[in-house]
């Protein structure tokens, strides 16, 4: 078995409506939920671009549990639901993304709720319509330090995501449930959104 490829959980995002979002291959906003993902995560690490946002489009930040989030009205927004990032160690190694198929991705159960309205259901969607392929940065984005498991940076990063339109003006609570069984991990997240001018 190879070293753990690092696993960042997560998230999702909120629907205003009912319409179905964007499956992987296609575009939202101009780009796909992979090159979505390889901005956001690049932003994850790096800080870059410091305003954590293309345009209109915001990376909405990860909670630790909650989080209060101010979104400006038109914006849109993209998160990570549930990703595996890749990672170079200590040595030479890279972690190989086709360790991690989408049938392996797609087994987590996820449920995420907005405003007390299910979004996004894994007993009553496909998953794989929220699935991007591995995304590899344009270069290794470093750590600070070594891990205790020494991997020294991200290389690429696979999984689930979606990119949302614009919420209407006012407050907004998105949650997000994720329970993937092949690590037996569990992310229970909340962002309470307020949308002004």
């Amino acid at each position: 078995m190879k070293c753990a490829a690092v696993v960042l959980v997560l998230l999702l995002v909120t629907l205003p409506f009912a319409a179905a979002q964007p499956p992987g291959h296609s575009k939202a906003f101009g780009k796909s939920l992979g090159e979505w993902m390889e901005l956001y995560w690049t932003w994850f690490f790096t800080g870059e671009p410091a305003d954590g946002k293309v345009k209109d489009v915001v990376f909405l930040p990860l909670p630790d549990g909650e989080i209060d989030v101010s979104l400006k009205t038109g914006q849109k927004f993209v998160l990570p639901i549930w990703v595996i990032v890749g990672e170079t160690y200590e040595g030479g190694y890279c972690d190989d993304p086709d360790d991690y198929p989408m049938e392996w991705i797609t087994d987590a159960d996820v449920l995420v709720r907005l405003d007390g309205r299910t979004l996004v259901d894994s007993e009553e969607d496909d998953l794989a319509d929220f699935f991007f392929e591995a995304q590899w940065f344009e270069e290794t984005l470093p750590y600070e330090e070594p891990t205790d498991y020494g991997s020294t940076g991200a290389i690429w990063v696979a999984g689930l995501a979606l990119v949302h339109s614009p919420l209407s003006r006012g407050s907004h609570t998105l949650t997000l449930d994720v329970y993937f069984p092949a690590w037996d991990l569990t992310f229970d997240n909340t962002w309470h959104i307020t949308v002004g001018k």
